[in-house]
Order: C-alpha cells, then sequence, then structure tokens
C-alpha cells in the first residue's frame, strides 16, 4: 500500500512538472511571435523607406540625363555658329581653290547644321540659319559654274559619218570627267540644292547637262537631217525610189549611235532615278529636229506618192526599228519616235490604194503591147 501512495506522489510530481515546461513553453512562443512581428513591421518599414530612396535615385537619374541632353543640344547649336568662319572661307574661296572634295564636304556640313538649326525654335538661331542658307546658296551656284565648266570641255559637235562608216562607237565622255560631273551631282540633286535654285522637281545638274549636251546631239546630227532631205529629192520626178538611195538610213543609225553613247554617260553620272528624265531632256531637241525632217520628207513623198510611197515604207521601217533598239536599252524615246513617224505612217498607209490606181489607169493606157513580146516599161518599174 506504501509502494503504491509513493508512486502515485512521484508521477504527481512529474505532471507538475510538464505542466509548468509547458507554461515557459508558451509564454516563450507568445515573446517570440511578438519579436516576429515586431521584426515584421521594421523589415516593412526598411523596405518602404528603400523604395523611397530608390524612387528619388531614379528622378536625379531622368533629370541628370535631361541636364546633359539640353547641353548636348546647346553645343549642337553653338557649335556650326562657332564654325561658320571655317566653312565660310571654304565656300568663298570655291571648289578650284580648295579642291572639290573638300569643297563638298563643307557644303554637306552646312546641309547638317541647317537641319540641326531648323529643328530648333530658339530665336539665336535665326540669323545663322539666315547666313548658313547664304552660303548654301552661294555653294550651289559654284558647283553649277563648275558643272557647265567640265561639260563645256567636251560638247564640241563630231562628225557621225566618220563613226558609222568606219563601224566604230560614238565618243563617251571621260571616266575622269563623268567622276567628278557625278561627285557634283550628289549634292546639286540633293533636296538642299533644289531649294536653294527653288525647283524641287528638276536637278539643276538635269537642266545644265541637258542644255549643253543637247546641243552637242543636235549639232552632230544636223548635217545627216539635210542629207537625208537632199538625197531623197534627189531624182527625176516620174523616177520609182529605190530602197537605200535617201540618206534616211544613216541618219537613224546616227541617232542610234549617238544616243546610245549619250545614255551611258547619263547612267555614268546622275542617280538612277534621274536617268529617265535627264535622257528624255537631252534628246529633246535632237528628236524635234528629226520630226521636223520628217514632215518635210512626208510633204515630198505625199506630192510625189506614186514614185515615193516606197520611201515611206522604208523610213517606217527603220524608224520603228531604231526606236525599239534605245526604248529596249533606256526605257525612253518610245513616244517620241512614234510621234515623229505617225505623219509618214499616215501617208504610207493611204498610199497603197493610190498605188493600185495609178496601176490600172496606167494599164488602160496601153494601146498596144510591144510586137516582140517584151515587157512594157511600168512591170520593170
Amino acid at each position: 500500500m506504501k509502494t503504491r501512495d509513493a508512486a502515485h506522489a512521484e508521477e504527481s510530481a512529474e505532471v507538475e512538472v510538464l505542466i509548468a515546461e509547458a507554461a515557459k513553453f508558451d509564454a516563450m512562443s507568445k515573446q517570440i511571435k511578438a519579436s516576429l512581428g515586431k521584426i515584421e513591421s521594421g523589415n516593412q518599414l526598411v523596405n518602404s523607406n528603400v523604395m523611397q530612396v530608390y524612387s528619388n535615385t531614379q528622378g536625379l537619374q531622368v533629370m541628370n540625363d535631361n541636364i546633359d541632353k539640353i547641353l548636348d543640344a546647346i553645343d549642337r547649336m553653338l557649335g556650326p555658329s562657332e564654325d561658320k568662319g571655317r566653312e565660310e572661307r571654304i565656300i568663298r574661296a570655291g571648289p578650284d581653290r580648295v579642291g572639290l572634295p573638300d569643297y563638298l564636304a563643307s557644303l554637306k556640313r552646312l546641309d547638317r547644321a541647317l537641319s540641326q538649326m531648323s529643328s530648333s525654335k530658339l530665336r539665336i538661331n535665326q540669323q545663322a540659319i539666315g547666313d548658313f542658307k547664304e552660303l548654301v546658296t552661294e555653294g550651289n551656284s559654284r558647283l553649277q559654274a563648275l558643272f557647265r565648266s567640265a561639260l563645256a570641255d567636251n560638247v564640241q559637235p563630231v562628225e557621225p559619218l566618220h563613226y558609222i562608216t568606219k563601224q566604230l562607237p560614238f565618243p563617251v565622255l571621260p571616266q575622269e570627267s563623268a567622276s567628278e560631273l557625278g561627285s557634283i551631282d550628289s549634292f546639286l540633286s540633293s533636296t538642299a540644292a533644289r531649294d536653294a535654285s527653288y525647283n524641287s522637281r528638276e536637278s539643276p545638274s538635269v537642266r545644265i547637262y541637258a542644255e549643253m549636251r543637247g546641243a552637242y546631239l543636235s549639232g552632230s546630227l544636223h548635217n545627216l537631217s539635210a542629207a537625208s532631205i537632199s538625197t531623197s529629192k534627189r531624182k527625176a520626178s516620174d523616177e520609182i525610189y529605190r530602197q537605200g538611195t535617201s540618206g534616211i538610213g544613216t541618219y537613224a543609225s546616227g541617232i542610234e549611235g549617238i544616243f546610245s553613247a549619250e545614255f551611258n554617260n547619263i547612267s555614268a553620272i546622275f542617280a538612277r532615278e534621274d536617268w529617265g528624265l535627264a535622257f528624255d531632256a537631252t534628246c529633246r531637241k535632237a528628236l524635234a529636229e528629226f520630226a521636223k525632217t520628217l514632215r518635210e520628207l512626208n510633204m515630198h513623198i505625199k506630192s510625189n506618192l506614186t514614185t515615193d510611197c516606197f520611201l515611206a515604207y522604208e523610213i517606217v521601217e527603220i524608224v520603228t526599228n531604231v526606236g525599239y533598239r534605245l526604248d529596249q536599252l533606256s526605257g525612253q524615246l518610245k513616244l517620241p519616235f512614234a510621234d515623229a513617224l505617225k505623219p509618214i505612217r499616215e501617208t504610207a498607209k493611204s498610199s497603197l490604194a493610190e498605188l493600185i490606181e495609178d496601176v490600172r489607169r496606167r494599164v488602160s493606157s496601153l494601146q498596144t503591147l510591144p510586137p516582140d513580146g517584151s515587157s512594157v516599161p511600168f512591170t520593170v518599174e
């Protein structure tokens, strides 16, 4: 009995100890939770402060970048004004003294400076913009004069028969001249140069080239035009035209050869988008004279239709073929050749009925056939 009571007492003591330990752990758990709450609050406060500092840092960085951009813009605006003296000395000296590459480089720098200053609305730039535009206009004028001068060395008319009879290619501009002209055109065709010349469609270099080389083409072909008319009329009024006796074939060959050479010049000088415009403008005067020659030949053919309608057929064939080949080469001139040929083409179409009627009249006028059975003259014709 005593042993049992002692065991019970011992177990009760152990339970009390465990309860006391549980109470301690509970108190510690509450302390830990309280500490975690404080730590979480502190962490939130730290995060808030850090984000505020980060936001302020970003704002300062953006402000710093904006200040740098403003300073760069001021430098760019002031830079061209500071370089004005150097560019002015180059432009006033001219390309002959400073050299074409340096002159073109100066004009391109002026062009860039104008673009930068024009994009800003600061009043301080307005005077500089006016000064720079004046320099670009002067530089543009000097380049045009140089372009004209470079062309003037190669505009002496040539004798086409020399190249046709010897089957030689017509001369083209020297490579060095073409390269120089191309460099000048690269600026004269720019927007700045066209604005300075008050013509936004046609490049000043195209206009000058067409004027000078157009005169060269028409001057070179003038004698062939005159020969075409004289050889076509050089026969008795009742004589049937014989194929190849007119100079129109030689004239057409000269046009094809010299126009082909000119297209090679143009493609070596101008940008591709200007080839058609330059070629059409350059050939315009020579084509106008060719059309005038064909109109005069047409009048002669219509006055002698029964004998010279064969000349009309020959002209239609020759000119059609030449126009086709030049169009294949350049993609141009098809319409001008068709317009020039139109009067003679219409005459050729209408001549067949007249030719048949003439044969009928001549047959009807025969009284007798030759007794020896030989052919009558008009059958030989």
